[in-house]
């Protein structure tokens, strides 16, 4: 336990004061990390699955750190279990483990026989870390062309951006946008419309031209809504699946309440 506790508390990023939430109860925090140890010590894709979910109810930054182990495991289920533990966990250090593992999925070049799988992984990543909402992640949404790009990672990277709902967010949609050819902008002008819905207030529709043409003229004194603008209800509907209540760490009452997740069976 003591050789595990330690390295989980060296992989910790460091948390500013005022974004530490609520500290749970030193017991559960204990149990958690015995289970993990032993899952992940000589237990099973089953016994590491059943113990990232139990990590998962207990929000403290060492018990991330361990449930992390996860996102390397050998074993797809287990990196899936732990790719949406941290994404609905509701604390700060649960978005460095996914940025690094998303970062190093994207940059690598897998074999024919694992690129649907990882396509797939990659997928989930980024939804996972666009789930956090944190401009220094920008960067891994925007760079990349869109071509010849799964069509889930597509819609996870100009989501992310969208829900990230700042000046330099909206910029790099709209720098992706002039960087793709428009056959392949207009096959996820859906996308890219609901995400700047989302990240601006305003809507275009699916015209790359009419949105390209408005912020062209409105980018110097633009500045994003401070929370999430009124959508149309069917907008409303589409993005609440996708992402789940908009929490930036205040806590849902419910782990369903925090997205749909195609990923373990939901839609």
């Amino acid at each position: 336990m003591a050789s595990f506790l330690a390295g989980a508390l060296l992989a910790l990023p460091l948390l500013a004061q005022d974004e530490a939430p609520p500290e749970p109860d030193p017991k559960d925090v204990e149990a958690a990390l015995a289970q993990l140890e032993k899952a992940f010590g000589d237990g099973d894709s089953a016994d590491r699955i059943r113990a990232i979910e139990r990590g998962a109810e207990v929000e403290h930054a060492t018990v991330i750190a361990a449930l992390a182990e996860g996102l390397s495991d050998d074993g797809r289920d287990v990196r899936i279990a732990a790719i949406g533990a941290l994404r609905t966990m509701n604390h700060p250090a649960a978005l460095a483990p996914l940025a690094e593992r998303a970062a190093r999925v994207r940059a690598g070049k897998p074999g024919p026989e694992k690129a649907a799988g990882q396509t797939e992984e990659l997928a989930a990543l980024l939804r996972a870390v666009g789930q956090h909402a944190d401009p220094s992640t920008i960067d891994l949404f925007a760079a990349g062309a869109l071509s010849n790009e799964d069509a889930a990672v597509v819609r996870a990277r100009v989501l992310s951006l969208g829900r990230i709902r700042t000046k330099q967010s909206v910029e790099a949609l709209m720098a992706l946008m002039r960087k793709a050819g428009r056959k392949d902008v207009q096959a996820h002008m859906g996308e890219f419309r609901l995400a700047l819905v989302a990240a601006t207030g305003v809507d275009h529709g699916r015209s790359q031209d009419l949105w390209l043409g408005w912020w062209n003229d409105r980018k110097k004194e633009f500045e994003a809504p401070e929370k999430e603008p009124l959508m149309p209800r069917r907008d409303k509907q589409a993005w609440d699946a996708y992402w789940g209540v908009d929490r930036r760490y205040p806590r849902a009452t419910k782990r369903a309440d925090r997205g749909k997740d195609p990923e373990r069976g939901g839609e």
